[in-house]
């Protein structure tokens, strides 16, 4: 989703090697193969079409090492996909092997397909579940994540395991769609879209069983597994990076909360952002000397959105106030209970109702500011929605309504207008 471009590669970016990469792979989802799984009015028998199609979108396989240029595999199309995930943990498993001895260690990201759509399961796995090609494919990751960890055991124990998921479900997409008990959707401003598991393994440091109510965000994982490991992670905030350009590192150590050492986890806060859009914003705030076990967390919604690839709404200069803690469902407006659906709990008129709540804006507010600040200073990478072709960037841009360049010295306003 940041480039399908030999810049975004992994080894431009701390990678020393890369196997099994996919660039993009959109393709295969409904178009460049002939199984009833393709779009039926993709132009594939178009020669000149297809050509170009191929050189504006990266459908292809990578593998390559630091410092030299990444070599093509093959062309993915929905049948190569199947076994893709095989070949994954056949690489892994023989890299775990070949370097569980070394004296340095080594960090390895392995990316399963599944259970992403189309759930195609290998050969292998094609009817085992008798449920279907969804209900196959989740053998089929289950099995793959099992070798991965079987090597580990074995060969390296001492290892660090995080295996997570890198959105929510996908509920509308058939048939592949997944599920979820949260309000939302994969893209939506709702938790549906952003929680996801997460388990971490480490024996005799982690603690077994152990259970974690409170935030901890992908991105925390760099600094919580390098302070794990012994090297100290730089702040939350401005630094340089490795070239000496000014960045925003945005990571946070949560090492204390994981091993069992903090009651509660570093992350207080997160802006919930989809594609460009600006969503929500998460305050946690914790008790005091005398209810150091409290923990609520608040959120504060400008924008509603219950489907992934549905309306949008704007919700104004009062937004949406929910308590996660309470209510992890996000069943409940605290801002405007009467505005619900008439079918969810209301307030009756009284105390800590509606306006009563307003003080929730001064929780998120510093951390508006702060992010106001950073993404002036740091603007985000352009991008499509849901990902799309490097090359496909510069020409999307409607010519009739630009999109004006933004005024450090003039944040957007957050309120009832200018979002």
């Amino acid at each position: 989703h940041l480039g399908d471009k030999p810049e975004s590669y992994p080894i431009e970016h701390g990678f020393d090697e890369m196997k099994e990469f996919a660039a993009y792979y959109p393709g295969v989802y409904n178009y460049d193969n002939t199984a009833s799984w393709a779009h039926p009015w993709f132009p594939k028998y178009n020669p000149q079409y297809w050509k170009e199609y191929q050189e504006i979108v990266n459908l292809y396989e990578w593998e390559g090492v630091v410092g030299q240029p990444a070599k093509k595999v093959a062309l993915i199309d929905y049948d190569y996909l199947a076994e893709f995930d095989v070949r994954q943990a056949d690489s892994a498993v023989a890299y775990i092997k070949q370097h569980a001895k070394d004296a340095k260690p080594l960090f390895m990201d392995v990316n399963f397909m599944k259970m992403h759509n189309p759930n195609n399961p290998a050969a292998a796995f094609k009817g085992k579940s008798h449920l279907g090609n969804y209900s196959d494919a989740m053998l089929e990751l289950d099995h793959n994540i099992g070798r991965v960890m079987d090597a580990i055991r074995a060969e390296a124990p001492n290892t660090i395991v995080v295996l997570t998921a890198d959105n929510g479900a996908w509920q509308d997409g058939y048939p592949d769609a997944g599920t979820h008990p949260f309000r939302g959707d994969k893209g939506s401003s709702f938790e549906a879209g952003w929680r996801v598991p997460g388990i971490m393994w480490w024996p005799d440091h982690i603690p077994a069983g152990a259970k974690y109510g409170e935030m901890m965000t992908h991105i925390d994982c760099w600094s919580t597994l390098a302070s794990m490991v012994g090297i100290t992670p730089p702040p939350k905030g401005e630094m340089m990076d490795n070239n000496g350009k000014p960045i925003y590192f945005d990571s946070i150590d949560n090492s204390a909360y994981i091993l069992g050492k903090a009651e509660h986890s570093a992350r207080k806060s997160w802006v919930y952002i989809d594609g460009e859009s600006f969503k929500a914003l998460r305050v946690d705030i914790g008790g005091d000397e005398k209810e150091p076990w409290i923990n609520i967390a608040w959120k504060y919604t400008w924008t509603a959105k219950d489907t992934w690839l549905g309306p949008e709404q704007n919700l104004g200069a009062i937004g949406a106030i929910y308590n996660l803690t309470m209510d992890p469902f996000e069943k409940y407006d605290m801002a405007m209970p009467a505005s619900m659906s008439a079918r969810l709990p209301k307030t009756s008129p009284g105390s800590w109702t509606g306006q009563d709540n307003a003080w929730v804006l001064s929780l998120v507010y510093p951390v508006l500011i702060d992010f106001n600040k950073s993404i002036m200073k740091y603007p985000s990478i352009k991008r499509f929605p849901g990902g799309a072709s490097t090359d496909l960037m510069p020409n999307l841009q409607n010519p009739a309504n630009p999109v004006p360049a933004m005024d450090p010295a003039k944040p957007p306003r957050i309120g009832a207008e200018g979002r």
